[in-house]
């Protein structure tokens, strides 16, 4: 494989992987001796070092600096980026073209820290451990790391990730821990980060035994797990974070509290039983967060007591339609009450109409009345991949304007673009163009409702990408914010406001009389002639005369 793809082979196909990177010259004879017997292998490997920059600054794919190095004679060559080692003749390290087909070797761990962090995700659900744990399996280091919560707080594991936990009654499995929201220590059961995998449609099995395309991503870990992990301690809280919201444009998104840039969570004490009893949710009333209302507790009171459904397998037994099929509203697998409810979190992601359809949650009560469905985001955290063409269309509402603000920002200079386009497609005009890594923190606004970011790369190098926050801002004449004196008039570019001054005036507001052409003319219109000057340009003094005189200085007499 070249280069990239190999890359791409180890994190797609191995959990927290990379191609290899070499910290000393034991981990080389490792390697050199793991691949000296082996046929099939080509004699160059690749390994995780490259420069994409051109410049000599060799890095692993992983971000870390080259602190050990094995070049061989005349290496490195700096007009090739990518490196190889020669595991059967010198076992030195040389450069190659990135587009060479090599053999190539991952590094992945087994348990341990994750590259990955839980930032600006869709949707996830959390449980963490508040009472007194139970005895559980032990990890060789002698502690019981039954879930997240322990890890924290037997460990002092502080960073979010992939990591693998020993529950009692069940096999080890890995988990991703948010080690960041309240206080940490919560063990992710359900992630949805973007479309890119389907919940809606997963059959009772896929449930009861999880599925996704990354823990860190998009993933359900499984109802099995989950009812271990919800049951071995005394108790347990489950958490919910909601990101964004795509509903606009229905009667039950709400005109006036649509916010497609908030964020909303909720808190329950919770417990699910065996697959026996169909892996009913047992939820505790008092709710903390903003999913509930002041006057209602949709998920509270919609799953408390009920049975697990899903598109294959009713089990309410209600005698209604099941709420699980797209043929209703795809509103996918999920802990129904007799007449479907309000929360669907394994909804159809992009369902045909937005509010109670599809990947979707109902918040109402007697101060607010709308339905939330969370936004898709880039492919943050991890690194995008080649070849992408995505294109994201924000509008907000009559009478507003978008800001979008990037807290990262890293794509390839050269190659990989993002672009904003000042309205609703691609043929908008054309704000600006972005690459590299220099518009962090930088704030980007429409001069109306609606904003097109466009991102494209190339077939190349990949980066880490960027993570944008919008959101609406009422529309404000600029030129309200400022006041132009002596006829000035305000003038703006849609956003800044400046003063345009009359011709005998200038300043930041017109405040600063000009010198008078006439001020200097003192005697030079004689027989009671007066100066006069073009107020259209502030020059040009010049005499009018009295009756019966005339000429430049009204010095010519006329009969």
């Amino acid at each position: 494989m070249i280069w990239f793809d190999a890359e791409y082979f180890c994190r797609s196909n191995l959990t927290s992987a990379h191609l290899t990177s070499i910290s000393s010259a034991f981990e080389t004879s490792n390697i050199n001796a793991l691949i000296g017997g082996t046929s099939g292998i080509s004699t160059e490997l690749w390994i995780g070092a490259y420069d994409m920059q051109i410049n000599g600054s060799f890095v692993w794919i992983d971000g870390k600096q080259l602190q050990y190095t094995n070049w061989g004679p005349g290496q490195p060559d700096l007009s090739k980026q990518c490196v190889v080692l020669l595991p059967q003749s010198s076992g030195k390290w040389k450069t190659e073209s990135c587009d060479m087909k090599n053999s190539f070797v991952c590094e992945y761990y087994q348990s341990g820290e994750s590259s990955s962090s839980a930032t600006f995700t869709t949707s996830s659900g959390t449980m963490r451990t508040t009472g007194t744990p139970s005895p559980g399996t032990t990890s060789q280091a002698g502690q019981q790391l039954t879930d997240c919560y322990d890890l924290l707080h037997k460990q002092g594991v502080t960073k979010s990730g992939n990591y693998t936990i020993y529950p009692p009654g069940i096999a080890p499995f890995q988990v991703y821990c948010d080690m960041d929201t309240s206080g940490g220590g919560w063990t992710v059961f359900q992630k949805r980060q973007d479309s890119s995998f389907p919940f809606w449609a997963r059959s009772w099995a896929d449930y009861k035994n999880g599925f996704g395309n990354g823990l860190d991503r998009n993933a359900w870990l499984g109802l099995d797990r989950i009812h271990i992990l919800s049951t071995k301690d005394t108790s347990v809280v489950l958490h919910v974070d909601l990101y964004g919201n795509r509903c606009e444009g229905h009667s039950a998104c709400g005109s006036t509290d649509f916010d497609p840039d908030g964020h909303w969570f909720g808190e329950w004490g919770f417990s699910i039983a065996s697959e026996a009893d169909y892996y009913r949710i047992h939820l505790k009333k008092g709710a903390t967060g903003t999913l509930s209302t002041n006057s209602k507790n949709p998920f509270y009171e919609d799953s408390d007591g009920q049975t697990f459904t899903t598109i294959d397998k009713q089990t309410d037994h209600s005698g209604h339609a099941n709420c699980a099929s797209k043929d209703l509203y795809g509103q996918g697998a999920w802990w129904y009450p007799p007449k479907c409810g309000d929360v669907f979190l394994n909804g159809e992601y992009n369902p045909p109409h937005w509010g109670p359809y599809g990947f979707s949650w109902h918040r109402y009560g007697s101060d607010h009345d709308y339905y939330i469905n969370p936004i898709v985001s880039p492919g943050w955290p991890d690194a995008y991949f080649n070849s992408m063409r995505c294109s994201y269309y924000i509008q907000a509402l009559d009478g507003y304007v978008i800001s979008l603000n990037f807290t990262s920002f890293n794509t390839e200079l050269c190659c990989d673009y993002v672009y904003l386009y000042d309205g609703p497609d691609e043929s908008s005009p054309l704000i600006q163009r972005l690459s590299g890594t220099e518009f962090v923190g930088s704030t980007w606004t429409s001069k109306g409702r609606s904003l097109t970011v466009l991102f494209t790369s190339d077939n190349n190098i990949v980066e880490q990408g960027f993570m944008a926050n919008f959101t609406q801002q009422r529309l404000i004449d600029p030129c309200s914010k400022i006041s132009c004196h002596n006829g000035g008039t305000c003038v703006t570019d849609g956003n800044n406001p400046e003063c345009k001054c009359t011709a005998c005036y200038t300043g930041e507001f017109c405040e600063i009389s000009k010198p008078n052409p006439c001020s200097n003319s003192s005697g030079m219109c004689q027989n009671g002639g007066t100066c006069v000057f073009d107020n259209a340009t502030c020059s040009d003094a010049s005499c009018q005369c009295a009756a019966s005189f005339s000429g430049p200085f009204c010095n010519q007499h006329t009969s």
